[in-house]
């Protein structure tokens, strides 16, 4: 099974969630532990934006020892905010976005991957609102480096072997990855 790199990604410990940090959402902009929406176990995050777009960073942040590795970071996000909720890898050489949540105000698995480059000297994980005035809540995130890659010879599809052991009935794709 794959190592786990997120520190507190099911957001039990901690109020604010530790190892995560709050970054920019303007006034009014806040990260608790929420106990009313939870996808699992006791707690999520809730992420509110103030004034301005916002993010919370967790931890873990391999820096130049990343280099070469393909990243899988995915989470279950809840929001009635359409298209504005999302997860990022980011490094000094450019980012890479998740799709949006929908805004249906369901939990919904939002996914990301990134190979990261020669010459990353920081490499951060991003759950981020596009805008201010916008509400989230972030349960289960997870991120591993994938390191076990096969190739459908019927499909020509690549397919992950594993995240973070997720059950194949939660995730059947990550950003175009089948979950075999």
């Amino acid at each position: 099974m794959a190592t786990e790199l997120i520190v507190n990604g099911d957001m039990e410990t901690g109020d604010p969630p530790s190892n995560w940090t709050l970054y920019d959402g303007g006034t009014g902009a806040s990260w608790s532990r929420e106990s009313s929406e939870v996808h699992g176990d006791t707690y999520s995050g809730k992420l509110i934006t103030g004034t301005a777009w916002g993010r919370v960073v967790n931890d873990f942040n391999p820096g130049a020892g990343g280099i070469g590795t393909t990243y899988a970071f995915g989470g279950w996000v809840k929001t009635s905010s359409a298209t504005r909720a999302y997860m990022i890898i980011r490094d000094n050489n450019g980012q890479t976005n998740s799709p949006y949540h929908s805004g249906s105000g369901n939990w919904e698995f939002l996914s990301v991957q990134r190979k990261i480059a020669a010459g990353v000297t920081v490499v951060l994980f991003d759950l981020q609102h596009l805008t201010g005035g916008i509400t989230s809540y972030w349960d289960d995130v997870t991120c591993i480096a994938i390191t076990s890659l096969k190739q459908d010879t019927g499909t020509n599809k690549l397919s992950i072997k594993e995240f973070n052991g997720l059950a194949s009935a939660s995730v059947k794709t990550i950003n175009g990855l089948t979950n075999a």
